[in-house]
């Protein structure tokens, strides 16, 4: 039993280590993404208002609504 709670703790211990690289390799990213990431969360509001993005052969990425709205006239001001 000793030598099973040892390799838990191994295993954890190396996990710990693993997700303070992780860490300190994304943060700097994620931080320079956040701006972007909160506009097109403004936008999206509802994720469950859209389908899975879908990834077109050309790279593009569409994420389509559920329900599309209906579109505003262009004399609408």
């Amino acid at each position: 039993m000793d030598d099973l709670l040892k390799q838990f703790e191994d295993l954890s211990n190396n996990a710990q280590t693993l997700l303070e690289g992780w860490v300190a390799e994304l943060g700097p990213k994620l931080e320079e993404l956040g701006p972007t990431l909160e506009g097109f969360a403004d936008k999206i509001e509802d994720m469950s208002a859209y389908h899975p993005p879908e990834v077109l052969e050309n790279g593009d990425i569409i994420i389509r609504r559920k329900t599309p709205i209906a579109p505003v006239p262009e004399d609408t001001p």
